[in-house]
C-alpha cells in the first residue's frame, strides 16, 4: 500500500533544499536540487513509515497542507510525497542500498 504525506521543502541557499516530513518524526532530508531533494524524501518517507510499521506502531494520519505551519523562515513550498510501498521497500532495494539506508535509519533514531 502506498501513502501520501504532506512535506516542506525549505530553499536554504542556492542549490540547498531541505524536506521535512512534519507528521512523521525523524523523516527529513535533503538535496542540492529541488528534484534530488523530493527523490530522496520519497526514500526517507518510506523507511521511516516502514520503521514504524516494523515496530507495530500506528501510522500518523497525514495534516491536511492548509493546517501546516512551517518552522522556519526560509522560503518554502508545501507539497504531497506518495510513499513507495514501505513494507516492501527493503525487499527492492540492492544489497548495499539496503545496508546503507538501515545504517543512516538506526544512526538518526539514535540522534533524536
Amino acid at each position: 500500500m502506498k501513502y501520501r504525506y504532506p512535506a516542506i521543502i525549505y530553499e536554504e541557499a542556492k542549490d540547498i533544499y531541505f524536506v521535512e516530513f512534519p507528521d512523521i518524526e525523524g523523516a527529513f532530508t535533503s538535496g542540492d536540487s529541488l528534484a534530488n531533494a523530493i527523490a530522496k524524501a520519497e526514500d526517507i518517507l518510506s523507511i521511516q513509515l516502514n520503521a514504524l510499521i516494523t515496530e507495530g506502531k500506528k501510522l500518523p494520519k497525514p495534516s491536511a497542507k492548509d493546517d501546516i505551519v512551517p518552522k522556519y523562515s526560509y522560503d518554502y513550498q508545501i507539497i504531497i510525497i506518495d510513499s513507495y510501498e514501505p513494507e516492501n521497500y527493503w525487499n527492492n532495494l540492492p544489497f548495499k542500498s539496503r545496508l546503507i539506508n538501515a545504517w543512516l535509519s538506526i544512526k538518526n533514531r539514535l540522534l533524536h
